[in-house]
């Protein structure tokens, strides 16, 4: 299984963390954005298209995750 903790692994060991996002704090805040709630909340109930909301997660992850 290739959950949000195995992806943090993944990242780390390609030392592609942003500087400063220690593993455990980027498992956490994967784990709370790619949470059920927040889609039902943006694409049940506010109506956001799933691909709109695919994007939104993709660019949010990358935004708080990845070194650049």
């Amino acid at each position: 299984m290739f959950g949000p903790t195995a992806l943090i692994k993944y990242l780390a060991s390609l030392d592609g963390l942003a500087a400063g996002v220690t593993e455990q704090r980027a498992a956490e805040l994967c784990w709370a954005l790619m949470d059920g709630h927040l889609y039902q909340l943006l694409v049940i109930q506010r109506g956001w298209s799933t691909a709109e909301f695919t994007r939104w997660l993709f660019d949010s992850l990358a935004a708080v995750l990845l070194r650049t």
